[in-house]
């Protein structure tokens, strides 16, 4: 497919944005019930096969996810809470796995949180809707405990080629960013691909639409990850070590 290449660079407007390392939850409750006493064992037995590089018990696992929910840290935000309610998905998967390593529980919750943010983004996309277009965005996550890495592509087509949008798109608005938590967020570079196969004045009128609310759909979604995401994502990881 041919394109021209539209590259936009700005620096989101994003205060604060990095949480503040937060210590696991679990052991560190005073009055534990049972089931944190349960979740903290088990969370020592899951860094002990990490360290010896075993598979997971998926009864540890479910044990930590369900000990973490209940002491949820208050660093922890509403939309963020979100996320921490969608373990319960993760812990249901990994009940069909005969086996299960740290990588794939790993992946299984960043997916999770990959929905949440192509659900914020798909909500933007209205804006497109409105002339007949469709919007679909892909997210991808990587987390280690010390930076995240964002990877976004957003196609835009007609609606009649929603089902083969990787081959069919008019507009492609791409950005990655690794962010580590003691950095402030750089200037980002946004990429805007435009397909000559289609017409200028359509081009046109997209491209305008995207720029005018590239802060909304691009900016508001970092500050969400990093302030929203981030913390549960860096609690769990206290509590399991997992992300490295």
């Amino acid at each position: 497919m041919t394109f021209r290449t539209h590259t936009l660079r700005w620096r989101p407007n994003i205060p604060n944005p990095i949480p503040s390392p937060i210590p696991n939850p679990i052991p560190d409750l005073p009055n534990l019930s049972n089931m944190i006493k349960s979740a903290s064992e088990a969370a020592e037995n899951i860094r002990k096969k990490i360290g010896n590089g075993e598979n997971l018990d998926i009864k540890d696992v479910n044990a930590v996810l369900g000990g973490f929910q209940e002491a949820l840290p208050p660093e922890v935000t509403e939309t963020g809470r979100q996320l921490v309610n969608k373990l319960d998905e993760v812990k249901q998967a990994i009940k069909e796995l005969q086996e299960l390593t740290p990588a794939e529980l790993k992946r299984k919750i960043l997916k999770e949180a990959e929905k949440l943010c192509e659900s914020y983004l798909n909500d933007k996309l209205e804006i497109i809707r409105k002339i007949d277009l469709e919007g679909v965005p892909i997210v991808n996550l990587d987390f280690n405990g010390e930076e995240i890495t964002i990877d976004l592509k957003i196609y835009i087509t007609f609606k009649s080629d929603k089902s083969d949008y990787e081959n069919k798109w008019g507009v492609l608005l791409e950005t990655n960013l690794k962010q580590k938590f003691t950095d402030l967020v750089p200037s980002i570079d946004l990429t805007l691909k435009l397909n000559e196969d289609w017409t200028k004045e359509k081009l046109d009128e997209i491209k305008n639409k995207v720029e005018d609310k590239k802060n909304e759909l691009i900016e508001g979604l970092i500050q969400s990850i990093l302030q929203d995401y981030c913390p549960p994502l860096r609690a769990l990881n206290e509590a399991m070590k997992i992300f490295g």
